[in-house]
C-alpha cells in the first residue's frame, strides 16, 4: 500500500523478519538512483532500502522516523495500493499488494527499470549500428563496446 501523510509519501510492504515496513518514498527514489550504475540490481535496491530503514530506526538518526501502523491516522490519509514509476515520460504502475516481501518489490523495480532503460537507449544503439555500417567500407578499424 502507498499512502501520503502530512505531505510525506510512504510505501508499505512486508518483510519476513520485521513485519510491515513503512518506507518513505524518498528512500525508494534514493535506492533507484544509487543502483543506476549497477544496472538496477534487485539485491542492491533491497540492500539500499534496508540500510536506509536501519538508519531511520537508529536512535542517533537525524532523519524523521516513519510512523508505526498504530500512529497512522485515517484522517488526512490518502491510501493507494499502487506504485508508479515515471521513466522517460512513460508511467509504469503496479499493485503493491501482490508483493509478499521487500525482495519481491525490489525485483519488480529492477526488471521494470532495466526494461525501460533498454527501450530508452534502443534508438541510440540503432543509430550507432547504422553509423558503423557506413564506416565499415572504410579501411579504418573501429571498435565500439556498449555496456547495458
Amino acid at each position: 500500500m502507498a499512502y501520503t501523510q502530512h505531505g510525506e509519501e510512504y510505501l508499505v510492504t512486508k518483510d519476513g523478519s520485521a513485519g510491515d515496513l513503512y518506507i518513505p518514498m524518498s528512500i525508494i527514489n534514493a535506492a533507484i538512483t544509487h543502483t543506476a550504475d549497477a544496472d538496477f540490481d534487485a539485491g542492491q535496491i533491497e540492500a539500499h532500502i534496508r540500510n536506509a530503514m536501519a538508519v531511520l530506526g537508529s536512535p542517533n538518526a537525524e532523519a524523521a522516523v516513519a510512523p508505526s501502523p498504530e500512529e497512522i491516522s485515517l484522517e488526512n490519509l490518502e491510501a493507494d495500493r499502487s506504485l508508479e514509476l515515471v521513466i522517460d515520460d512513460e508511467m509504469y504502475r503496479v499493485d503493491t499488494s501482490q508483493f509478499e516481501t521487500l525482495k519481491d518489490l525490489a525485483i519488480w523495480m529492477s526488471e521494470t527499470l532495466n526494461q525501460a532503460k533498454e527501450r530508452a537507449i534502443a534508438p541510440y544503439i540503432a543509430k550507432f549500428k547504422a553509423d558503423l555500417e557506413k564506416l565499415e567500407s572504410s579501411e579504418d578499424l573501429i571498435e565500439l563496446k556498449i555496456k547495458m
